[in-house]
């Protein structure tokens, strides 16, 4: 976070409330966003660390609007459902008077309106694209503004240029990690130790499944991590490595 705010990040974007609120108390000082959708029973902390929350409902908004103040308000994003349905408003014009309601509250500073592609075939993406901008039409016809306009993440914005408006998500572009461009470079490393040595003889298996069983003799190393620190099960199975004192 700290880098990113000094390479000239406008905002920050966060999956969870307990992840904003680190960053905060790390010292970072310009604007974060929680993408997901936090319980309505921490709207305290979401004004208290002044952090702009996805908003997908007239009831969160109130919530907000109460535990908010003229001095203190709470920032919100108001989410579009354009098809991933997972999150947000549905593009139509009931949701668009309920998001008129929302504007008429005390104590809200609506910052923006985004939404998400799937990404699976342009005509679907297209049609996304179409539907949020029908959202934001049918919003300003009723006077409703929005400072930032998003619906990009990295893979959408060198795909579409066109649907950038003026705030776009890169994601995980900026650790590197894409299959689509080949000139991204993975940033970081993930450095521990061998807690465990012990010798395997030919044909014993290894782990769940006892999978791997090998012909031969194997000296095997146990890591003190796994698939519930986020290290991906499918990295299993000789897809994956390690090097040991620089040695593959």
């Amino acid at each position: 976070g700290k880098k990113l705010e000094e390479l000239g990040a406008d905002y920050l974007g966060v999956a969870c409330l307990d992840e904003a609120i680190e960053l905060r108390e790390a010292g970072i000082q310009c604007p974060i966003m929680i993408l997901g959708c936090t319980p309505t029973f921490y709207a305290s902390d979401l004004v208290k660390y002044n952090i702009t929350q996805a908003c997908c409902s007239l009831r969160q908004a109130k919530i907000l609007s109460e535990y908010a103040t003229p001095e203190k308000k709470a920032k919100i994003q108001i989410k579009v459902d354009t098809g991933m349905h997972r999150l947000g408003f549905a593009p139509t014009e009931e949701s668009m008077d309920i998001v008129k309601e929302i504007f008429a509250l005390p104590n809200l500073d609506i910052v923006g309106v985004f939404s998400h592609l799937a990404l699976e075939t342009k005509e679907q993406d297209y049609d996304q694209w179409k539907k949020f901008q029908y959202f934001i039409d049918g919003c300003e016809a009723r006077g409703l503004t929005f400072p930032l306009k998003s619906i990009n993440d990295g893979i959408g914005t060198i795909r579409y240029p066109e649907m950038r408006y003026n705030m776009v998500r890169p994601g995980s572009f900026f650790y590197g990690f894409n299959p689509h461009l080949t000139d991204l470079k993975p940033l970081m490393q993930l450095k521990s130790e061998i807690v465990h040595l012990q010798l395997l003889p030919a044909g014993e298996g290894i782990g769940y499944g006892l999978d791997d069983a090998a012909d031969h003799d194997r000296i095997i190393a146990t890591l003190p991590f796994g698939y519930v620190d986020g290290v991906p099960r499918a990295m299993s199975h000789y897809q994956g490595w390690t090097s040991v004192k620089g040695v593959k």
